[in-house]
This record gives structure tokens, C-alpha cells and sequence, in this order.
């Protein structure tokens, strides 16, 4: 979503139904799962852009027990980004 000409902010929301694991001598059930991200994009200069995002804002926990995988708490991540 676009603020401004220099400002925008995002934000994504992932949702993984529960599934179901089989191999030869067992089944798993995995339980369904939620995600939600946010960040910003600013434009610094025309050709120079700051990025900055939050993933996994409410810092669920995903483990192999309960999700059959296993996913970082919350993440920040920050970057710049040069167009030439």
C-alpha cells in the first residue's frame, strides 16, 4: 500500500492447513499454522530504496513435533536496495 510517493507498507498473511504424513509403518497428523508479516519500503533517493520487515509478528512456534517443520520465532529483517 502506497502512502506516499517515497512510503509504502506491506503486509502478507499466510495460513497452512493441517496435514496429514504416512510412511510405511506410520501417519502424523500436523496441526495447521498462521503467519503473519509486515514491513515498509522508503525511498531514500531516486535510485537508493530502504527496506525493512517483521516476519512472524506474533512470534507463533512452529516445531517438527506439533508441524512436521520447524520455522524461526519473529524476524527482523533490514536492507538497502540500489537501482543503477
Amino acid at each position: 500500500m502506497r502512502i506516499t510517493e517515497r512510503f509504502s507498507l506491506w503486509a502478507q498473511y499466510n495460513y497452512i492447513g493441517k496435514s496429514l504424513e504416512t510412511s510405511a509403518t506410520s501417519s502424523s497428523t500436523n496441526k495447521s499454522y498462521a503467519l503473519t508479516d509486515i514491513g515498509t519500503v522508503i525511498r531514500l533517493k531516486d535510485v537508493l530504496k530502504l527496506l525493512a520487515g517483521v516476519y512472524n509478528v506474533a512470534n507463533n512456534e512452529i516445531t517438527n513435533l506439533t508441524h512436521g517443520k520447524f520455522i524461526d520465532g519473529r524476524r527482523l529483517t533490514v536492507g538497502l536496495n540500489a537501482d543503477f
